[in-house]
C-alpha cells in the first residue's frame, strides 16, 4: 500500500535556502533546529532527489531537475559522500 509523503511547508524554505547557496552558519542561525537536525533534514531531501531519476515513467526533464537539485544540496557539511582514493602501490597489508 502506498503512503502519502507529508511535506512540511515550514521546512521547505530551509532546503531551498541551502540549495541557493546560503552559508551554513546563516542557515542554522535562521532556525531553532540544531545542526544535526538540519543535516538530517537536508540528507532526507537528498535521498528523495536521488531516487527520482530511478523511477519509471518520470520525464527526462524531471530527472535532470532532480539531479541538479541534488548537486546543489550536496556540499559540506551535508554531503554524505567521502571519496578516498588509495593506489594499489600504497596499500600495505
Amino acid at each position: 500500500m502506498l503512503q502519502a509523503v507529508h511535506i512540511d511547508t515550514n521546512l521547505v524554505g530551509l532546503v531551498e535556502a541551502w540549495a541557493l547557496g546560503v552559508d551554513w552558519a546563516d542557515l542554522v542561525g535562521s532556525t531553532s533546529l540544531d545542526d544535526g537536525d538540519c543535516v538530517r533534514l537536508l540528507r532526507r531531501a537528498m535521498d528523495v532527489l536521488r531516487q527520482i531519476p530511478q523511477l519509471p515513467y518520470v520525464p527526462d526533464s524531471m530527472r535532470k531537475l532532480a539531479r541538479s537539485a541534488f548537486d546543489k544540496l550536496d556540499r559540506f557539511p551535508v554531503t554524505d559522500d567521502v571519496t578516498v582514493s588509495i593506489g594499489l602501490d600504497q596499500l600495505t597489508l
